[in-house]
Parts: C-alpha cells; sequence; structure tokens
C-alpha cells in the first residue's frame, strides 16, 4: 500500500469568509488558517470499488481523481468508492475564528478534472469537511460529470465559494440520491463570476437530486440561492427532497428548494420547511431599481421559467422579502411555466408589490403570447405586504436628491411607482397577459396598502390586441384589509381580464 504526506500550505492564508450573527445575517471578515497534516493512504479495493474507511484514505481518493498524486498512481476520474465507516475530518464546529485549527478540504472533482464515477456512503457520516476559498467548484465533491452520489450524509461542514453545495458545486448530467447534508454553505459572487449556492448542489445541468434531505443553512451573497439546488437547469429535476434549513440571501432568485428552475427542469413532490428570508440590502449586479423589481423569492423557487414545472410541492416555512416578486411556492412563474398541486402554509411578508399565498407574479411576455399557469393550489398563509421605507433606502445609498440614483426620469418614476402600490392575492400577486389561475384555493388573511385580492391583487389584458388573462374556478374564505385603495375578495384591479366561475367568502373587505 503506497502512502504519501499531503501537506497544505505551511504558511498562513488569509482567505475571506463570512460569520453567521445571532440575527441570522452575515458579515464578511478575514481569518487565518494554517491546514494541519494529512497523511493520505491508498484504501483497500474489493471488486474494483475502494473500500473508504478513513479521513486518510478519503483524501487520497481525492487525490487520486483529481490528479494530484505523487506517489505513481494515474488519475483516475471514473474511479468508485464506498465507505465503510463514518469519517471525522475537524472535529471542531467552524465559528469564524478558529480556521487555523482546521483541517481544509479538497473537493473532489474539478472543473478540469470531474467525478465521473460512483460514490456510495453506505449510511455513514463525513463529518468536518472544511472549505473556504473562492474557487468556483465546491463541496463533499466539486465539479462531476455522469457521476453517481448515494446515500451519503455530510455533517457539521462549513463550504464557502461560487458554485457550492453540500454533496457537490457542479452535477452535469449525473444523479444525487438519498443524501443529508448538516452544516452551513455560504456562496459569494464576484464583479466576474456568478454565484450558485444549494444545500446539496449549487449548479445541476442534466441532473437529477433524488430523496435529499438539506438541514444545513444555505447564505447567498448575490447568489442563485436553494435549500436543495442554486440552480436547476437544461432538463434537471428535483424529486422528494425537503429543506428543513434557513436560506438567506441579499440578490436575486431564492428558494427553499430551488433558487432558478429553467429550460424544462422540474421539481416534485418536495417540501420546504425552512424560513426564506431575502434580507435588506441587495448587493447583486445591477442597478437599484432593477433589484428591487427581480428580488424573486420563494417557498420552493424563486424563479420557474422557460418551460418548467414545480409540482405536488408543499411550504411550510415563512417567507420573506424585503422587496419584489414574492410567493410562498413561487416569486416569479413565467414563459410557458407552470405550478401545479402545490400547497402554502407559510406566512408570506414582503416589501414591495406583487406577492401571493402561492406566487408573486404570474406573468407571459406580451409580445411572444407564452402561457404561464397556476393550477390546482391551496394557500393558508397570511400574505402581507409591509411597504418600503423610502428614506431609509436613500440613507442607506448615500442618496441626497433624485438626482442621485443615477436613473433616467422614466426609471426614477417606476422606482417611486413601485414605492407606493402593493398589489396582493391570496394566491397571485399579479397574473399577466396570456397567463392563467384556475382551480385554487385561498383561506390565508391578504393585507397591504392598495390593490388587494382574495385571488390576486391585479390582473391584466390587452383590449386592442385581444390579449388577456384568465382565472376559472377559484374560491377565497380569507379577510382582506386594505389600507388605501382598491381591494376586493376575489382580484382587486381587473384590466381586460377574465374571471369565471370564482366566489368569495371572506369575512372583510376592509
Amino acid at each position: 500500500m503506497n502512502t504519501k504526506i499531503i501537506k497544505a500550505l505551511s504558511a498562513i492564508l488569509f482567505v475571506s469568509g463570512v460569520i453567521l450573527l445571532n440575527g441570522g445575517g452575515y458579515s464578511p471578515f478575514s481569518i487565518a488558517a494554517e491546514a494541519a497534516e494529512i497523511t493520505a493512504s491508498e484504501p483497500a479495493i474489493i471488486d474494483d470499488v475502494y473500500q473508504i474507511s478513513s479521513a486518510d484514505e478519503l483524501y487520497w481518493f481525492a487525490g487520486l481523481v483529481n490528479g494530484t498524486l505523487t506517489d505513481g498512481t494515474a488519475q483516475n476520474t471514473g474511479a468508485s468508492a464506498v465507505l465503510t465507516s463514518d469519517i471525522i475530518i475537524n472535529s471542531e464546529t467552524y465559528d469564524g475564528t478558529n480556521g487555523s485549527s482546521l483541517t481544509e478540504w479538497t473537493p473532489i472533482g474539478t472543473g478540469a478534472s470531474p467525478f465521473a464515477g460512483s460514490f456510495v456512503g453506505g449510511g455513514y457520516t463525513i463529518s468536518g469537511l472544511y472549505f473556504n476559498e473562492t474557487q468556483n467548484y465546491a463541496g463533499l465533491f466539486g465539479y462531476i460529470s455522469s457521476a453517481e452520489i448515494e446515500n451519503a450524509t455530510v455533517d457539521n461542514c462549513y463550504f464557502y465559494g461560487r458554485a457550492i453545495g453540500g454533496i457537490c458545486g457542479y452535477s452535469l448530467n449525473s444523479a444525487i440520491t438519498d443524501c443529508t447534508v448538516k452544516g452551513t454553505i455560504v456562496g459569494t459572487e464576484n464583479s466576474t463570476t456568478n454565484c450558485f449556492a444549494g444545500g446539496i448542489c449549487g449548479f445541476g445541468t442534466a441532473s437529477k437530486i433524488t430523496d435529499c434531505t438539506n438541514e444545513a443553512n444555505v447564505i447567498g451573497d448575490g447568489c442563485l440561492v436553494g435549500g436543495i439546488c442554486g440552480y436547476n437547469y437544461s432538463s434537471s429535476v428535483i424529486d422528494s427532497c425537503i429543506n428543513i434549513g434557513t436560506v438567506t440571501s441579499t440578490g436575486q432568485n431564492i428558494g427553499g428548494i430551488c433558487g432558478y428552475n429553467q429550460y424544462s427542469s422540474s421539481i416534485t413532490n418536495c417540501t420546504n420547511k425552512g424560513t426564506i428570508n431575502n434580507n435588506k440590502y441587495l448587493t447583486g449586479s445591477g442597478t437599484i431599481l432593477s433589484n428591487i423589481q427581480n428580488a424573486y423569492t420563494g417557498g420552493i423557487c424563486g424563479y420557474n421559467t422557460y418551460y418548467a414545472a414545480i409540482s405536488n410541492c408543499i411550504n411550510e416555512g415563512a417567507v420573506n422579502n424585503d422587496y419584489c416578486k414574492t410567493g410562498g411556492i413561487c416569486g416569479y412563474n413565467y414563459y410557458y411555466a407552470s405550478v401545479e398541486n402545490c400547497t402554502n402554509n407559510g406566512d408570506v411578508t414582503s416589501g414591495s408589490r406583487y406577492t401571493g399565498g402561492i406566487c408573486g407574479y404570474n406573468g407571459a411576455a406580451n409580445k411572444y403570447k407564452r402561457t404561464s399557469t397556476i393550477t390546482g393550489c391551496v394557500n393558508t398563509g397570511d400574505v402581507k405586504i409591509t411597504g418600503l421605507d423610502l428614506d431609509e433606502l436613500m440613507t442607506y445609498f448615500n442618496i441626497e436628491s433624485d438626482d442621485d440614483w443615477s436613473l433616467s426620469e422614466e426609471d426614477l418614476s417606476d422606482f417611486k411607482e413601485y414605492m407606493d402600490a402593493d398589489v396582493a392575492g391570496g394566491i397571485c400577486g399579479c397574473i399577466d397577459v396570456y397567463s392563467t389561475v384556475q382551480s385554487c384555493r385561498n383561506s390565508g388573511s391578504v393585507s397591504g396598502n392598495s390593490f388587494i385580492g382574495g385571488i390576486s391583487g391585479a390582473m391584466t389584458g390587452n383590449y386592442s390586441d385581444s390579449i388577456t388573462s384568465t382565472m376559472t374556478g377559484c374560491y377565497n374564505s380569507g379577510s382582506i384589509t386594505c389600507d388605501y385603495k382598491c381591494a376586493a375578495g376575489i382580484c382587486a384591479d381587473n384590466y381586460y381580464a377574465v374571471i369565471t366561475n370564482c366566489y368569495n367568502t371572506g369575512s372583510n373587505v376592509i
């Protein structure tokens, strides 16, 4: 059996990180981290499968896949392994100050050398994985392609990076099954690289995540953030997964299961039980106005688009978004996307317009005539818009007058309009042209300043082009509270839209 000494940098390295605060937020800081020694040892092999029973053997396997062994063993990205024992890398939990006492993990598989084998956890647990660098792919695995990972548990982990997840950072045409993650996942963007953070997987392309559970807190700074997957892309599937961890962001596209679900991808039979927080102040790229308008936040998914589907999902967690487009299931449902047979039981609270118990904004691009649908959904959670504080925003962004916003006159007018109007509904904040809501039921209370409806705050159409949105077979029994103008048991503002076979028994319209 060959052995070698893997010695990480003996010099003290300064790496960026974040520390969780008691209030659930985070704060950047720098730490001094001196990595410990690991004696990498080749595991036994049975039927061409490596039998991994220790930390030394796990590091050796990472070196085998990554091509960094110096003992003469050839690189093998398609190697397979099974855990035969619980493994502890670090028994100490990272607290933001003790990095120098922790052994840093090297993720298995890179962008240049993706892991393409199989890894079976066997019901055992890997504890104390610690990674605190701003590289692109990080997790137990960094980058996987045509790989299979199953029955693995990662506990007491801390991962910090750009495409990052407890099991893997990036998954291409791979399957992740029956895995569990506990700890902290932190994603951060920079000026040139987007960020994807998920409890299980950061970015999935043509991949499948099944029967997985995340209990880790997932945090994103300007990232696509999800309790299970940050970005579910290109016919990827998330099925029968549960998120329990708190999901926190300061950007766009955040959800209890997935931040961004796109291009024929699907989320089915999933449950979110964690609290979702999209906090002040947005730090992602883009103007202040665009960030406020597009802070898509949902109990299941932030942004569901381009033939993507969400079905048979349940949200139990509170959904809090300081800005716009917030839903108990989905923040924004757009372009042939669908939400079907989903239930929200969590309270939904936002600071700005387009807020719904199921979906914040169900919209189609007018000129493309694409249909988005919400069917057979139920909301029992309370829906509330608290309003944005313009003075507070101006103080934060050092704005002293309208000229300091660096916005055109038209954009500044749009910005102030967003500050003034709410638009909230028990099912949908707004149902836009070519979009449909049918057979849905709301029993939660709905409250805000203006345009407050038991099913939808607003519906839009275009009379001259015979373009419309439709609502049919919906029922509201929740109370409606409106502080200023436009409240209704079904829809507060109907502009050339069609409503059929809907009824309201809500106790109050104030």
